[in-house]
């Protein structure tokens, strides 16, 4: 069997990072806009970040880095390594990728999403552009990259993105729910991207992501999120007094680590498992007819 191969377990990993994406963003929506318990629960976890931070400390001006300029260079960037690696359609798919994602979410914010009555009267961020911002980069890093460089993508990634998912609530500009909204939202986008992007091979020339790199990628950016989270505290992020205070600063600090991560590094294992050297554009020569050709 020849040509491109789409199998049932190809189908499955998509399916399982567009409907983990689809879980994640519809829970923000509901615990940040319709839940009015939820919601204010929201608000105070916002409220509860104290922060005297050092203006000149890196997190804080990893802030100023969320802006057009950097998004485009890191995108085009990331297609053109994935052009350089023979992947046509997935140097086509990170940058619609990048534009749907950053599309939907303003899309989202400003005509679909309203606060229920009984929620606090506070402007709506929810999904929060600079984390969407933030992990379309991280994402079209880790899927741009070759296969051999992933995990150091991840790691990567996760740091930067983990370091505006934690700022913006440490600015007190937005709130968890947002952070949680923008990780959905992109992992819904990422499943599509990689659904038209990746190029199935019956003969690719490296083996599918196992265990480790399944594990791995999540842990990597899941470490890289908790090292931005460090930074930020090394720059003066601290909790308000008080012991509900302290759960709800670095309860939220772990839950949006964790979202963050996980989100960077489930979209590398996919990448990892569908985007193999081998599986090219290119036209190649079948084996059989090449031997033939030799034979006669």
């Amino acid at each position: 069997m020849s040509g491109p191969v789409r199998t049932a377990r190809a189908y499955a990993d998509l399916v399982v990072l567009g409907i983990g994406g689809v879980a994640v963003l519809v829970a923000a929506w509901w615990l940040g806009l319709r839940h009015p318990a939820s919601a204010r629960l929201d608000d105070d976890i916002r409220l509860a970040f104290g922060a005297h931070i050092d203006a000149a400390a890196l997190p804080n001006r990893m802030l100023g880095w969320v802006s057009s300029g950097p998004v485009l260079l890191l995108v085009f960037a990331a297609a053109a390594a994935a052009l350089l690696q023979r992947h046509l359609r997935l140097a086509m798919a990170v940058p619609a990728f990048a534009g749907v994602s950053m599309w939907a979410a303003g899309y989202l914010r400003e005509e679909k999403f309203e606060r229920a009555p009984g929620t606090p009267v506070v402007p709506l961020t929810l999904p929060s552009t600079h984390t969407t911002v933030a992990l379309v980069m991280a994402v079209a890093l880790v899927v741009g990259l070759p296969r051999i460089a992933r995990p150091v993508g991840s790691l990567v990634g996760g740091f930067f993105a983990g370091a505006i998912g934690i700022g913006v609530l440490a600015r007190q500009w937005q709130r968890p729910s947002d952070v949680l909204a923008a990780a959905g939202l992109v992992m819904i986008v990422a499943a599509l991207a990689l659904t038209a992007g990746a190029r199935y091979s019956a003969f690719p020339k490296a083996r599918a992501a196992g265990f480790d790199r399944a594990v791995g990628h999540p842990a990597l950016a899941v470490v890289g999120a908790g090292l931005a989270a460090w930074r930020w505290w090394a720059a003066g992020l601290e909790p308000l007094q008080g012991s509900r205070a302290h759960t709800l600063f670095f309860g939220s600090i772990v839950v949006v680590a964790l979202a963050v991560g996980l989100a960077i590094g489930l979209c590398a294992v996919v990448a990892d498992r569908h985007i193999l050297p081998g599986s090219t554009w290119w036209p190649t020569r079948s084996p059989r007819r090449a031997g033939t050709k030799e034979g006669s």
